[in-house]
C-alpha cells in the first residue's frame, strides 16, 4: 500500500508537470500571437 501511495504520488507529479509545461508553451504562444496583432492593429492605426 505504501509504496503504491508512493507511486501514485510520482505519477500525479509527473502529469502536473507535463500539464504545466504544455499549459505555459500554449500561454507563450498565445502571448505572441496577442502582441503580433496588437502590432498589426497599431500599424493600421
Amino acid at each position: 500500500l505504501t509504496s503504491f501511495t508512493a507511486f501514485s504520488i510520482f505519477e500525479f507529479i509527473c502529469l502536473l508537470h507535463c500539464c504545466y509545461h504544455e499549459f505555459a508553451q500554449l500561454s507563450r504562444n498565445t502571448l505572441r500571437y496577442f502582441f503580433a496583432y496588437a502590432n498589426i492593429l497599431n500599424v493600421r492605426s
